[in-house]
């Protein structure tokens, strides 16, 4: 997704200095593919050593609003939060998040 012609600019420029890092989570054998929920949300994990709760990106991609959401784990950390944390995101994503990582509680999903 995040190589789309459409998606790949706009990604670029939300990851800024993170890019390399990214990329390397992306091109990783380990996460569970895309899924598309209600015909606009397209979101997936990307794992590096297959432990996504560790070492895991997760990337939304909200098709109507065109708005990136994304979360990058490092050694168990979210070192980059796409909006910051504590922005509403919309609850399909929020779940597919917390399904793996659900102590990372300051992630809220909007009122549906």
């Amino acid at each position: 997704m995040a190589g789309h012609p459409d998606v790949a600019i706009g990604f670029r420029s939300v990851v800024r200095g993170r890019m390399s890092y990214v990329a390397r989570h992306l091109m990783a054998s380990g996460g569970e593919g895309l899924r598309v929920e209600d015909g606009r949300f397209v979101f997936g994990w990307a794992c590096e050593g297959r432990n996504c709760a560790k070492d895991g990106l997760f990337l939304g991609y909200d098709a109507r609003t065109e708005r990136f959401y994304l979360i990058l784990l490092d050694e168990g950390d979210a070192t980059l939060t796409i909006p910051p944390r504590g922005a509403p995101w919309p609850g399909v994503l929020a779940r597919a998040v917390l399904a793996v990582r659900p102590d990372i509680r300051r992630l809220e999903p909007e009122r549906e």
